[in-house]
C-alpha cells in the first residue's frame, strides 16, 4: 500500500513553485491551503516571504520534516525538485507541473519515475489539478471551488471534470471526502486508490472518470471495492475521435469501447453514458440506501 496518509493527512506542506502573482499556478494553490491545518512552507528561490509565512529556496533549507510536496515548477525543472524532496525524505508529493508523456515527452517522464522509484515517493500526477480532502480542509489544487463536506470520493484523470464537477455540485447538494487529479499516472494508479478508500471512514461512494487504464490491478481493485461500496464511472473516448482526444489529454492510451465495457461489468462498475448521468447517479448513491435485494416495482 503507498502512503497515501502522508497525501491526505499530511502535517506539513512545501509548495514548490509557490508564487506572490495573481493569476500563476502557484499563487492560486497557496491561497487554496491558507485554510489548511498543518504547517505550510512555500518553496520559491525569488522570495523571502509569502502569504506572511517564510519562502525557502529549496525543501533541503526547511528545518522540519516534510510529508507532502505540491509541485508546481515548469517540467523540466522537475527532475531536480523531486531529487531534492527525496534527499529531503519527503513521503508524498503532487505533481501539477504539465508538459510530460500527454505533449509526446516521455523520456522526461521516465526520469521522473526513476526518481520517486528510488526515493519511494508516493506520487500523484503529473499534468493534474491536484487532490482535496473536505476532512481536513486541504485544498492542495489550483482550482476556485472547495466543496461541502460528504460521502463521494472522485478519482478523475480529468481536471476540467473535476472542475465541472465542484461547480455544479453546490445545486444538487452533492458532498465530498476525497477528490484526487491523478494525470499522467506516473505512480498512484486507480488501483492504489481505490484499495485506499475501500477502508475509509468518509467515503460512501466512488466516482471513476478514465480516459484510458494502464493499471493491471484496476479490475482485481474494482471487485473488491464493489463489494462494500458502489463504483460509478464515466469513460471518455467511446468513438474513434474521442480516444485521440483522450491520449492527447494525459497521454493515456484509450483502448477498445467494448473492451472497457465488458471490465465494468465484471468489476461491478455502474457505467454513466453521460455527464448528466453520472452526476444523477452520483447524487442518487450518496443520498440514498443501497438496495439490499431484487424485490422491486416500478410504477411509470
Amino acid at each position: 500500500m503507498k502512503n497515501f496518509d502522508a497525501i491526505f493527512n499530511p502535517k506539513s506542506i512545501a509548495i514548490i513553485g509557490a508564487s506572490k502573482t495573481e493569476g500563476k499556478v502557484g499563487y492560486s494553490i497557496m491561497k487554496n491551503l491558507m485554510s489548511f491545518e498543518g504547517k505550510l512552507y512555500p518553496i520559491n528561490p525569488k522570495y523571502d516571504e509569502m502569504f506572511g509565512l517564510r519562502c525557502y529556496k529549496s525543501v533541503l533549507d526547511v528545518d522540519d520534516e516534510i510529508d507532502l510536496a505540491i509541485v508546481a515548477v515548469p517540467a523540466q525543472a522537475v527532475p531536480k525538485v523531486m531529487e531534492e524532496c527525496g534527499e529531503k525524505g519527503v513521503k508524498g508529493a503532487v505533481i501539477i507541473s504539465a508538459g510530460f508523456s500527454e505533449v509526446g515527452d516521455y523520456g522526461l517522464e521516465e526520469e521522473v519515475k526513476k526518481i520517486i522509484k528510488k526515493y519511494n515517493i508516493a506520487t500523484i500526477g503529473p499534468n493534474c489539478l491536484g487532490i482535496m480532502n473536505t476532512y481536513r480542509n486541504l485544498n492542495a489544487t489550483f482550482g476556485k471551488q472547495f466543496p461541502n463536506k460528504g460521502n463521494i470520493s472522485i478519482i478523475s484523470q480529468s481536471g476540467a471534470v473535476l472542475t465541472a464537477i465542484l461547480d455544479i455540485s453546490p445545486l444538487l447538494n452533492l458532498g465530498f471526502s476525497k477528490i484526487v487529479s491523478i494525470g499522467n499516472k506516473i505512480d498512484i494508479q486507480e488501483s492504489d486508490l481505490m484499495e485506499y478508500l475501500m477502508n475509509d471512514e468518509t467515503t460512501e461512494v466512488v466516482v471513476l472518470y478514465i480516459d484510458g487504464l494502464k493499471d493491471r490491478g484496476f479490475l482485481n481493485a474494482a471487485k473488491k471495492l464493489s463489494k462494500v461500496k458502489p463504483i460509478i464511472a464515466l469513460k471518455s473516448g467511446r468513438t474513434e475521435e474521442g480516444a485521440k482526444a483522450a491520449s492527447s489529454h494525459t497521454g493515456s492510451l484509450a483502448g477498445s469501447d467494448e473492451i472497457y465495457s465488458a471490465a465494468f461489468k465484471e468489476g461491478r462498475i455502474l457505467r454513466a453514458d453521460t455527464f448528466e448521468e453520472l452526476v444523477n447517479l452520483m447524487h442518487i448513491f450518496s443520498t440514498q440506501p443501497l438496495m439490499d435485494s431484487n424485490g422491486i416495482g416500478i410504477i411509470t
